[in-house]
């Protein structure tokens, strides 16, 4: 019996001691991924998620396209990029969703700050040394954590399928125009504090504000083409009644006399002078 319990507890430390070594394979680390005025410029940025795609700009861009070249992928693989102090960054779960690793950008942390990836169990983590513009990539299914809260830039990376077309062009482009320049500090502390998605709610009701004005102003010009419109038969109708005789006596003697057969043997010379 007591052989049987060693043997398994052998068996348990060697199954920890191999999660250990695969996150700490997967984890992967680069210090100074930013030259330090791209990582100032993010570290001003206030909190909150950052549009991106072909019109984001050049730090969140170089962001991208660091944390993309580590797992040999594109920008068009990387989210948005968000900006929060916090204690902890997760990743989803394994094949819960398109989404895979999640790449983590430290902004403000002191030289050799100790975080810690752990693969979901206490034992199984590995202690990673960070300072201000180190970048670490944290596997599918593992997330990362620190003793107090720090400033990080994060975004979570496709495991197969990029951005479309549409989305990596048209409505970053929309959003970056639109709507990021009304996303304010105020705003979204009100949207938060009112409501459970305030991303959403504040995307929705810029958008519904904007195409609201939009109609609105296009209005009068709908209304004058209506009104062609309308006032278009009117005229066709009163063309087609009145005949639309032209003023002059040739035409009314030809039409005249196919429509009353004027012979002028049997009409008088006074009638035929009158018509005349």
């Amino acid at each position: 019996l007591k052989w049987q319990c060693l043997r398994d507890m052998t068996y348990e430390w060697l199954l920890c001691l191999v999660a250990v070594a695969d996150v700490t394979a997967e984890v992967i680390q680069e210090a100074d991924a930013l030259t330090g005025q791209e990582v100032q410029h993010l570290a001003q940025l206030s909190n909150g998620q950052l549009c991106c795609g072909y019109w984001a700009g050049e730090a969140i861009t170089q962001f991208q396209r660091k944390a993309s070249e580590k797992l040999a992928l594109t920008s068009r693989h990387a989210s948005d990029v968000h900006l929060d102090n916090v204690t902890q960054v997760r990743t989803f779960a394994r094949g819960s969703s398109h989404w895979g690793s999640v790449a983590v950008l430290y902004l403000d942390a002191a030289a050799n700050t100790k975080v810690k990836v752990l693969d979901g169990r206490p034992q199984r983590h590995r202690d990673v040394n960070v300072a201000a513009g180190t970048l670490i990539l944290v596997p599918e299914g593992s997330f990362v954590m620190h003793n107090k809260a720090m400033k990080v830039a994060y975004l979570h990376l496709r495991r197969s399928d990029a951005r479309n077309f549409f989305e990596f062009y048209i409505a970053s482009w929309v959003e970056q125009h639109f709507v990021a320049p009304y996303d304010t500090a105020a705003q979204r502390q009100f949207f938060r504090s009112h409501t459970r998605f305030p991303r959403y709610w504040h995307g929705f009701t810029w958008s519904f504000i904007g195409m609201f004005c939009t109609v609105f102003a296009c209005l009068p010009l709908a209304w004058w083409g209506l009104s062609m419109l309308i006032a278009e038969p009117d005229v066709s109708a009163s063309t087609a009644k009145g005949g639309a005789r032209a003023p002059t006596l040739l035409p009314q003697v030809g039409k005249g006399s196919s429509g009353v057969n004027v012979s002028l043997d049997k009409t008088p010379m006074s009638k035929v002078s009158e018509v005349l």
